[in-house]
This record gives structure tokens, C-alpha cells and sequence, in this order.
């Protein structure tokens, strides 16, 4: 608060048992004053993973503790709707078909890794010990959640739109169920556990016309409370990082 510095990312690990008030409360006003840091939810974390632990990297990637990320594959959702000729085609057509494209590209790439680039066999982390192979995980991505919404209401016929609406924010829920259903249910190559983690991807610099993750768009919110009641259960899904990013009242 004090430089009124937004860099680096850094993520608070809030705990109600461990964190004392008084820390708390200056997390809180480090945010208003810098919008740093951001705040994960330790119970919830926790129970993703296991006894040794996650970090958090950057704002809100959570991955293995000693491990890592060894890829991150995205979907535009916002381009898969757009491709499907309705509600029911987007969910049994089109999004388990590029669900299926992506893991195979993670597999491709984790080949890789794991069996071509010598990381694991050369680097001095893994020597050292810092490191585990088999604690690095497939981060499983996805972006344009608010765009894909919207376009299906649009094919439906259906006026309300993403945040806004309970029937469209319905619609929204429905999509990250199934994604997570898919990642929970498909193994991958290599990767702990054998399987990818969900991730709500912030997006990049070449990006057009599409909002990060499952976030609102900007410029578009409703108020805060409705805000934060409309992407809150989608948080839940997305096991290796989701972030939203909330307006306040000055």
C-alpha cells in the first residue's frame, strides 16, 4: 500500500482459524488502496489437494506444492459457441468435441516434456530435490464464459445475458459443471494423478472481443452484490485457479 505497487501478483492464503483479525484487516486495506493482495480461500484450496500442499502462483494459478504447471491448453468458449446451432448442440456436440481436441494437445505437448526435452532428467531442481515430476499437472483452460452465454441466449431467443440473469447465469453454471465433469473424468497421459486441472484462464495480449475466465465483462457489472452472487458458484469448479476481479463503491 505504502509504494502503491500492482506488481508482482501476490495471493493471501486467508484461513479463519490461522488468520488473525488485525492481518486480515490490513490485507484488506493493502486492496483498497493497491488492489494487492488477492485472497484465496484456504479451506476451499486445501481440499483440492493433498497432505503436502499448493501454492499459489502469480494471482490465482493453484497448483502441487513441489510440482507445477507442465502445460496450459485454453478453450475460447466464446468460439465454440459460435460454431454450435443451439443450446442442446453446444453441450453434446461441439464443446465435448474440442474438450477432446484440447487433451489431446496436452498429451502431445506433456510427450514431450516428460520424454523428449530432458527437464526432468537434467535440471538441478529435480536433482535437488525441489521439484517432483510427478507432481507437475496439465492445467485444463478455458476464457470467454460471459461471450458464449450470450451467444447461445442469442440463438435461443433468450433476452437476459450473462451476470444479469438468472436464466443465462443458469446456462453459464451448466457449462463449467460439464467442463469439470470432463476433467474429472478424463485421464491424461502424464500428469498427478493422471489428470488435468480446471483453470479459469485470465486471457493474453492478442485476445479480441472475448472477457477472461468466467468473469463479467467490464465495463458491463451490476452492482456488487449481484456481481459477486452471480460468479461466485463457479468457483468451486476450477480446482487449479479462478479469479474475479470486483469493483468497489469509492
Amino acid at each position: 500500500a505504502e509504494l502503491k505497487q500492482v506488481a508482482p501478483n501476490l495471493t493471501f492464503m486467508y484461513h479463519p482459524e490461522r488468520t488473525p483479525g488485525s492481518l486480515f484487516l490490513q490485507v484488506i486495506e493493502n486492496i483498497c488502496e493497491c488492489s494487492k493482495p488477492h485472497i484465496a480461500n484456504d479451506i476451499v484450496h486445501s481440499a483440492a489437494f493433498d497432505d503436502i500442499g499448493y501454492g499459489v502462483v502469480s494471482c490465482y494459478n493453484s497448483l502441487p506444492l513441489a510440482g507445477g504447471g507442465s502445460t496450459l491448453v485454453r478453450l475460447n468458449l466464446k468460439a465454440i459457441a459460435e460454431r454450435s446451432a443451439s443450446i442442446d448442440d453446444f453441450f453434446t456436440r461441439t464443446l465435448p468435441h474440442y474438450c477432446q481436441q484440447q487433451i489431446a494437445i496436452i498429451d502431445a505437448r506433456c510427450d514431450f516434456l516428460y520424454g523428449q526435452s530432458g527437464f526432468f532428467e537434467n535440471s538441478f531442481l529435480v536433482k535437488e530435490g525441489l521439484i517432483d515430476a510427478g507432481r507437475f499437472v496439465p492445467m485444463f483452460g478455458m476464457y470467454g464464459l460471459a461471450e458464449a452465454v450470450n451467444v447461445l441466449c442469442e440463438k435461443a431467443g433468450i433476452a437476459g445475458r450473462y451476470g444479469k440473469d438468472e436464466q443465462a447465469n443458469a446456462l453459464g453454471y451448466s457449462i463449467s459443471e460439464q467442463l469439470a465433469a470432463f476433467v474429472e473424468n478424463t485421464p491424461v497421459k502424464h500428469g498427478w494423478k493422471h489428470r488435468a486441472m480446471l483453470h479459469a484462464q485470465s486471457g493474453i495480449s492478442s485476445d479480441s472481443g472475448t472477457t477472461p475466465g468466467a468473469r463479467l465483462p467490464y465495463g458491463d457489472e451490476p452492482d456488487p452484490v449481484s456481481h459477486l452472487l452471480a460468479v461466485a458458484p463457479h468457483h468451486r469448479h476450477y480446482h487449479s485457479g479462478i479469479s474475479d476481479i470486483l469493483t468497489l463503491d469509492e
